[in-house]
């Protein structure tokens, strides 16, 4: 073979197809690149994702401020309730039979009545001889025992004033225990669970009898985007959704955490939106329309 007809390197390489590169890129590559932007824009943006959940407005653990035995439930789970009324009650039988006593005690006055008759007399007494010692028909150390027995008589009736002082106070204090034995709800609202039944015992570490929320308001904690939660401010008012009913809020901001949480990168956001008639569900996701 003539050494020009040999085959070389140069010409044993495989050709490759116009428009290889453009701009340096390979074909490939490049078709890839093209790719990303049109896959980032089926992507959901960061408001869409932020999704939390309804809570009630309040919630109450009602607990008892007593140890003791559960006497009778007044109320039934998924019961409104008003503010003051009462819940649950403890055994009182043991102060129930201290106050009647304490209130038999407030009631006898014969001590006080007995001191005032004495008092009233003496004080008679002492007027007669002060007039007498004017005529001349009482000597002075007559007048001054009648003045010291005067004197015995007022405090005497003070005593017998102040023992039915100590017993009004008496009937108070037990009193204020027996309403201390009585579980109140402290704010107006639905009960959700009751801890406790009649007859089982309360004890400090667990006073807990009942569950109270207030479902007139919801509360929504969001975590949001630092730069979108920038955008928001306290009383905003702020479009909410919630998925599963397809329902729509407007959510009112009540609180922007000052911090960025450094793990997540999120800030804390809290909601609250109106439901004095019941609408919208706690306990079910929402989200930012």
């Amino acid at each position: 073979m003539h050494p020009a007809e040999r085959p070389t390197a140069a010409r044993l390489r495989p050709v490759r197809p116009r428009h290889a590169h453009r701009f340096g890129v390979p074909v490939r590559r490049l078709g890839f690149l093209l790719l990303v932007p049109a896959c980032l824009c089926l992507l959901p943006r960061a408001a869409d994702a932020v999704e939390g959940f309804s809570q009630p407005f309040l919630e109450v653990q009602v607990a008892a401020p007593e140890s003791g035995i559960v006497e009778t439930i007044l109320v039934k789970q998924g019961q409104a309730v008003r503010r003051g009324q009462v819940l649950a009650t403890l055994d009182q039988s043991v102060l129930r039979t201290s106050l009647e006593f304490a209130r038999a005690k407030a009631r006898a006055t014969a001590a006080r009545d007995a001191a005032r008759a004495e008092l009233e007399l003496r004080q008679r007494r002492l007027e007669k001889l002060l007039s007498l010692r004017e005529e001349g028909h009482s000597s002075r150390d007559e007048v001054e025992r009648t003045q010291t027995d005067v004197q015995i008589a007022q405090a005497r009736l003070r005593a017998a004033e102040e023992e039915c002082e100590l017993n009004q106070l008496e009937v108070r204090r037990i009193e204020a225990q027996l309403a201390r034995l009585a579980v109140v709800s402290p704010t107006d609202g639905v009960v959700v669970r009751l801890h406790r039944e009649a007859g089982e015992f309360v004890a400090a570490g667990a006073p807990q009898v009942a569950t109270v929320v207030r479902l007139d308001a919801l509360r929504v904690k969001l975590y949001l985007p630092t730069d979108l939660a920038g955008r928001l401010s306290t009383a905003q008012s702020v479009p909410l959704v919630f998925p599963e009913t397809g329902q729509r809020a407007p959510g009112r901001v009540e609180f922007i955490s000052p911090t960025t949480d450094a793990d997540s990168g999120t800030v804390r956001v809290e909601l609250i939106i109106d439901n004095p008639d019941g609408r919208y569900r706690s306990g079910v996701p929402v989200r930012i329309e």
